[in-house]
């Protein structure tokens, strides 16, 4: 029984494999993360879908604004100061983006946009233009709906296919923008958020959705209620 189980779980990873792989041909990106994005979670230790999720997720993001987001690019924080951690996701984008390893089409593109990225961010003066030209454009604020991480993103990602950066998580979701107040400034900066509002008991507003993660913490709050926030 196992084993047929098994074998059912590599027959769908190989089929939304087939489906990824013709989808990044006509470089349609948002349906190839999707469904490399499925084959993974039936079948996590498949390089291929690994190779081509990397590709599609690199050009995904550099092909929304004229100027991308290197910090999406690289799988990275908004913002972040930690270098360490930016030459490790460098070291292990390109790895799987390699040309002479990654066959699969556009990778060499996509490895060119990764040699970019790094060239930006891991440059001080480089890096402090680049930020400040980020900081110029308009963010919204969405919701994971699988384990409720919260995340900032640049407007150009609105309406977009994106991965839950949660490691527990990472699934794809829609990128909605979440209805009523950002994150208190606080609470940005601190990392996490006390919410109440995951059970929806109702519709205000003519039908449209009032419900929004972030509420004024009271003082008998309890301390379990605790969530994580990131910002990407």
């Amino acid at each position: 029984m196992e084993q047929n189980g098994s074998s059912s779980h590599y027959s769908k990873a190989q089929t939304y494999l087939t489906a990824s792989k013709s989808f990044l041909q006509h470089r349609n990106f948002q349906d190839s993360i999707k469904y490399a994005l499925k084959s993974l979670q039936n079948d996590p230790n498949n390089p291929s879908s690994s190779q081509i999720l990397a590709i599609a997720k690199v050009l995904s993001f550099s092909s929304i604004a004229e100027d991308p987001n290197y910090y999406s690019v690289l799988d990275l924080p908004l913002y972040t100061q930690d270098q360490q951690l930016i030459k490790t996701n460098f070291t292990n984008i390109t790895n799987l983006l390699n040309p002479s390893r990654n066959q699969y089409p556009f990778a060499s593109e996509a490895f060119q946009v990764i040699l970019k990225a790094w060239s930006v961010l891991s440059n001080p003066i480089h890096k402090t233009r680049f930020d400040n030209g980020l900081k110029k454009r308009g963010t919204f604020w969405t919701v994971c709906p699988y384990c409720y991480y919260v995340y900032e993103f640049f407007k150009v990602y609105e309406d977009c296919l994106l991965r839950c950066q949660n490691d527990k998580c990472k699934r794809g979701f829609h990128a909605l923008p979440i209805v009523g107040p950002s994150p208190p400034a606080d609470v940005a900066e601190k990392g996490e958020y006390y919410c109440y509002g995951f059970s929806v008991l109702g519709l205000e507003g003519g039908g449209k959705s009032l419900w929004s993660p972030f509420v004024k913490q009271n003082d008998d709050v309890a301390e379990e209620d605790e969530f994580d926030v990131d910002e990407y």
